[in-house]
């Protein structure tokens, strides 16, 4: 009796301190650091478009933010801060101040008047400003990654060209059109698309088909960007594609001294457009994957100079994508917009309007063709 009850107490302590041995390994591993940081993202607003008469004047009163853009960014973890691009300069920059990195999104804002030969909007003298001021802060050391999607590509051309709108060229008529994009060497050497959280298998088996979709009239030739000083000079391109016509323009950009990226295609709609004008959409994994590996990369970047939440000051968490109801958007192109009175009016003209009613115009075709071809 004796020796049995000394096997059972051998064996308790056998498997006790087993059991600390185990619990030790677990808490060793669980011990990695947890990064509990909450990067903000800037997204600047644009003057809004009149949707058909549901905004009256919309571009001199109205701003706008598409949800697709904050559900991109948001999908990292990061915050989306909306910003209103009109406000006073000095609040704007102390608010700006307050993020850790920029989306330029998407939208239907004119950046150069036509007709006066091809003179920057107000609205574009802003961007002007604000890319300005991004790069400033990093040359100044404090790190601040900037992306640009289509519009906020075109807005980047301009400005880095001396915000010079003979830049930008008209006659793409690119809308709703899905390409492939020719991938340059140089991309897989930048900093930020050599470095994705994806394999260089499945970005080129994104790109090498007609996935990338594309909704512009207004862009850049590959030759006309080469013969641009101020451009080829400050900005390496990564990759482009042709149009239907064989025009073949710019797709991918990168800035040569500054943590800037911009493509003119659309990477967020694969994930977070589902309206009947994108049935045709690819919406694969591989596809998801690479589409988002842009904001994972450009979120991560931003991430050193962020905070853990209770230490993001208040007065930017008021500008945060909660804080402002989203309303069904009035066009096929989006599912929800942020819109919002504007601040101080700053842009005088009116030509929103009638650009987005062209681009309607043609989505309303391709609509069209999109459910004749699904139906077949």
């Amino acid at each position: 009796m004796h020796i049995l009850k000394l096997f059972l107490l051998s064996t308790l302590i056998v498997y006790t301190i087993a059991q600390v041995k185990t619990v030790g390994s677990t808490q060793a591993k669980v011990g990695v650091p947890v990064d509990s940081r909450t990067p903000v993202i800037a997204i600047i607003s644009q003057p809004a478009t009149t949707y058909n008469g549901k905004f009256p004047d919309a571009g001199n009163n109205w701003s706008e933010v598409v949800g697709s853009y904050v559900d991109w960014v948001q999908q990292t973890g990061a915050e989306a801060a909306i910003i209103p691009f009109d406000m006073p300069w000095a609040v704007l920059t102390q608010v700006l101040s307050q993020t850790n990195g920029m989306v330029l999104p998407g939208g239907a804002a004119e950046l150069v008047d036509a007709k006066n030969n091809n003179q920057t909007t107000e609205y574009q003298n802003r961007l002007h400003s604000i890319i300005n001021w991004a790069k400033k802060e990093n040359k100044e050391g404090r790190y601040y990654p900037v992306w640009g999607t289509c519009l906020g590509f075109e807005e980047l051309v301009i400005s880095f060209s001396g915000n010079d709108g003979k830049a930008l060229q008209d006659g793409f008529n690119d809308q709703a059109k899905y390409h492939p994009v020719e991938l340059y060497s140089d991309f897989w050497k930048s900093e930020f698309f050599g470095k994705l959280s994806v394999s260089n298998t499945l970005i080129k088996h994104v790109f090498d088909r007609p996935i990338s979709y594309y909704y512009h009239s207004e862009g850049i030739d590959v030759k006309h960007f080469e013969s641009i000083k101020a451009l080829s000079n400050n900005i390496r391109i990564l990759g482009s594609s042709n149009s239907d016509a064989g025009r073949k323009f710019g797709a991918i950009f990168e800035a040569k001294a500054f943590p800037m990226w911009f493509v003119q295609f659309h990477p967020e709609k694969h994930q977070f457009e589902k309206r009947e004008s994108y049935k045709p959409m690819d919406r694969s994994e591989s596809t998801i994957k690479v589409m988002s590996s842009f904001v994972f990369k450009l979120v991560e970047l931003a991430r050193p100079r962020s905070h853990v939440f209770d230490q993001i000051p208040t007065s930017i968490q008021s500008y945060f994508s909660y804080y402002k109801n989203p309303i069904w958007s009035p066009s096929k192109a989006f599912e929800r917009i942020y819109m919002f009175k504007n601040y101080f009016g700053l842009p005088k003209e009116k030509p929103a309007q009638s650009k987005l009613q062209r681009l309607l115009s043609v989505l309303k075709k391709n609509v069209a063709k999109a459910t004749t071809v699904l139906s077949n």
